[in-house]
């Protein structure tokens, strides 16, 4: 759980103000940032609404769709998670959600992961119309199903992370510029 409070501390020199005929007080602030609670900008974040396999607000995109199976799964770390399985190494294919963020505000993106096999890209993407373009990323891999494996490696070799636990990602970000209505 994550919280944020102020808190002011005064009157703890109360004996010494007959003494040296001033006040102190010690102001003391615990923040995060960005400043909690901050709202979800994602739609549907927990993946709680789909029809036909496909969750309302997210979009499936690749260049070789039938190297995939991309669905909805209810083995998610609370509940339903958006699932994707590769058949090959051919091409990528990528579970997003644009977002309408403000700029020079800064964000945080935090999601779970769990990794079966070969790798996960998280990113934060936007293009400013007349400064940098904003370009976020998490990277994580898994050694298990390596085609070395078991052949010329030993399996315990590929160890890496555990595919059998959910793993935090967390990328702070600030977008640049004047970022496009999108």
């Amino acid at each position: 759980m994550r919280a944020s409070f102020a808190a002011r501390l005064t009157g703890l020199a109360a004996p010494l103000i007959a003494l040296c005929a001033c006040t102190w007080g010690v102001d003391i602030r615990v923040s995060s940032n960005p400043a909690l609670p901050a709202p979800n900008l994602v739609r549907n974040p927990g993946i709680e609404f789909a029809e036909n396999g496909v969750p309302a607000d997210w979009r499936w995109s690749t260049a070789v769709p039938e190297n995939f199976v991309a669905d909805v799964s209810s083995e998610g770390r609370s509940g339903k998670c958006i699932h994707l399985t590769a058949h090959s190494g051919i091409m990528s294919g990528y579970w997003h959600q644009s977002v309408p963020v403000e700029a020079g505000k800064p964000y945080v993106m935090t999601a779970w992961f769990r990794i079966g096999g070969g790798r996960l890209l998280a990113y934060v993407h936007a293009a400013g119309r007349d400064g940098p373009d904003l370009d976020e990323r998490f990277y994580a891999s898994s050694m298990r199903n390596h085609f070395l494996v078991p052949v010329f490696l030993k399996p315990e070799y590929m160890a890496g992370i555990d595919a059998e636990s959910w793993h935090p990602i967390r990328i702070e970000f600030t977008p640049p510029g004047v970022l496009p209505g999108r």
